[in-house]
């Protein structure tokens, strides 16, 4: 992600690096929700923001943040919310079979 960052950020003092600083700008907001989101403690407004989260993510474009859905959702550990979250990946992975999401559900 880091090398990603960079890259874009000497793409976008390119002449026509207007792309670039556009991913960058994303990438940097990206990564600032994320931080604040796991500085919060698992609760009804973890819940709310987290969803707000992936579903403001583009699963093909952001695969980083994806990979981590399953822990990021596992916070919340109540066995309710945990069966909505699995039904949830599983019709992501039917959605999108290649799209890497943790560990597949046994």
């Amino acid at each position: 992600m880091v090398e990603a960052i960079s890259i874009a950020r000497e793409l976008s003092k390119q002449p026509q690096g207007q792309l670039a600083g556009a991913q960058l700008r994303h990438y940097s907001q990206v990564v600032q929700d994320y931080e604040l989101l796991l500085a919060m403690d698992p609760g009804p407004e973890y819940a709310q923001h987290l969803t707000r989260f992936y579903l403001g993510l583009d699963p093909l474009g952001d695969p980083f943040f994806w990979q981590s859905l399953e822990q990021d959702y596992q916070r919340l550990a109540t066995p309710e919310f945990i069966k909505l979250a699995q039904k949830f990946l599983q019709e992501l992975r039917g959605q999108y079979p290649d799209l890497v999401l943790g560990k597949s559900p046994e």
